[in-house]
């Protein structure tokens, strides 16, 4: 018999929501935890000619509420 998260859980945990105001979906890539990775993903995915700190700072300013 194959079990799965809600079997284990039946019974045990209760979710009660009251008030719903936002919810976050927090995901990892691990390949982007490599230097190189990051440097690929600003100027293939994003477009940029030089990687900069700063274009992390932009990405971090137009997603509030992260920090």
């Amino acid at each position: 018999m194959v079990l799965n998260v809600t079997d284990v859980v039946e019974g045990h945990v209760a979710l009660d929501v009251q008030c719903l105001d936002r919810i976050y979906l927090i995901g990892s890539v691990p390949t982007l935890q490599v230097g190189g990775q990051v440097v690929s993903f600003m100027t293939r995915h994003l477009g940029y000619r030089i990687p900069s700190p700063a274009i992390l700072e932009k990405i971090g300013r137009d997603c509030p509420g992260f920090c």
